[in-house]
């Protein structure tokens, strides 16, 4: 790693730019080595850059860390993002089971909007849904596409 930078934005930045092997925030709580950004140490990936994509973490933590995380998807707003538990998944059935939780995720967000407006497909259900179909086309899975349905019966 490279002497530590001014601030965490900068260090999203040069991560998502790809420029550099790892930087270091001046508090050292924010960095990166190769494709992967971290939040208060190695424990706490919170994105990965991936064939193309970038995967960012769906898991909560402290403020401090979902500031860094917001810090990141600013700095990658340009690419193919998707928001998936494991940010690491390199195998099919680590990618696998990421788009399985694509549908719990969808299940949840059909049930609050259903207990909430009556209706179980809501915008963000919809954007769930065809985040999830895009996560398994990127990286080839072979699974039955989620399906989303504008005027359930």
């Amino acid at each position: 790693m490279s002497e530590p930078l001014a601030s965490d934005a900068r260090v999203a930045q040069i991560w998502a730019s790809g420029r550099s092997a790892g930087e270091i925030s001046d508090d050292g709580l924010l960095f990166f080595e190769g494709e992967t950004i971290f939040s208060f140490g190695r424990h706490f990936p919170i994105a990965r850059h991936q064939g193309g994509a970038v995967l960012v973490t769906t898991e909560s933590y402290p403020v401090p860390t979902t500031a860094h995380i917001a810090l990141v998807r600013d700095a990658v707003a340009d690419c193919r993002i998707f928001t998936v538990p494991d940010v690491e998944a390199r195998t099919v059935e680590e990618h696998k089971a990421n788009f399985r939780d694509y549908g719990r995720r969808i299940s949840r967000r059909q049930t609050l909007s259903r207990q909430t407006s009556g209706v179980p497909n809501d915008v963000e259900s919809r954007a769930l849904v065809e985040e999830a179909n895009a996560y398994a086309g990127h990286f080839g899975l072979s699974v039955e596409p989620y399906a989303w349905d504008p005027a359930p019966a």
